[in-house]
C-alpha cells in the first residue's frame, strides 16, 4: 500500500521533469541567444519579433495548465486514499505537518516555480527587446529634429516620417505588455506562496 501511494508521485514527476526542464531550458537559449546575437540592436523588426515571443507565452502557460492538472488530479487520487484507507488515516493523523509540507513543496516545485522561471525570461526578452526598438526609434526622432535635416528635407515629409515613427512607438510600447504583467504578478505569487507557509509552519 505504502508503495501505491507514491506511485502517483513517480508518475507526476516522470511527467513533469521533461515538461518543465525542457521548456525551462528552451526559454533560457532563446533569451541568452537574443542577448548575444541582437546585443545594442535590433536587426530584424521588433514586429516580426512579437509573434515568437506570442507563441512562446501560449506554450508556458500550456505547460503551466498541464502541470496544475496533474498536481491536482493526484492531490485528489491521495484524498481518496487518505479518506478511504487506515492507512492513509495513520499518515494523515500522524504527519500533518509533514503531508502539509511535502503537498505544498510539489505545488511550488511543479506549478509556482515554472510560472515564475518561464515568464521571468520572457519579461526580461520582452523588455530588452523593447527598449531597444525605442531607443532606436527614440534616434530617427532626434535625427529628424535637427536643424539640418528640416533644412535639407522637405517639412511636410518630415511631419508624416515622424508621425509614423510616433505611431510605431506606441505600437511597440503597447505590445506585449500581458507578458510583463504576468512576470511581475508572479514574482508577487511567490512571495505570497512562501509567506503562506511561513505563516503555516511557523505561525
Amino acid at each position: 500500500m505504502d508503495n501505491l501511494a507514491f506511485l502517483g508521485f513517480g508518475i507526476l514527476f516522470a511527467l513533469i521533469i521533461p515538461v518543465f526542464a525542457g521548456f525551462g531550458i528552451l526559454l533560457y537559449v532563446f533569451w541568452t541567444d537574443s542577448q548575444t546575437r541582437y546585443g545594442s540592436s535590433l536587426k530584424s523588426s521588433f514586429l516580426d519579433v512579437v509573434p515568437s515571443i506570442e507563441k512562446l507565452s501560449e506554450i508556458a502557460i500550456h505547460s503551466i495548465i498541464f502541470l496544475a492538472s496533474a498536481v491536482f488530479l493526484n492531490d485528489f487520487v491521495w484524498n481518496q486514499f487518505e479518506q478511504s484507507t487506515v492507512l492513509g488515516q495513520i499518515y494523515s493523523g500522524e504527519a500533518q505537518e509533514l503531508i502539509f509540507l511535502s503537498r505544498t513543496l510539489v505545488i511550488g516545485v511543479t506549478i509556482i516555480m515554472p510560472l515564475v522561471l518561464y515568464f521571468l525570461y520572457l519579461g526580461k526578452l520582452t523588455n530588452n527587446l523593447k527598449a531597444i526598438e525605442l531607443a532606436k526609434i527614440d534616434g530617427k526622432l532626434k535625427r529628424l529634429s535637427t536643424p539640418d535635416s528640416i533644412s535639407s528635407e522637405n517639412k511636410e515629409d518630415i511631419q508624416r516620417e515622424k508621425e509614423t515613427l510616433l505611431s510605431d512607438r506606441n505600437t511597440v510600447s503597447r505590445s506585449l505588455r500581458w507578458i510583463v504583467g504576468v512576470d511581475y504578478g508572479s514574482r508577487m505569487l511567490l512571495l505570497l506562496f512562501i509567506g503562506l507557509i511561513y505563516s503555516k509552519l511557523f505561525g
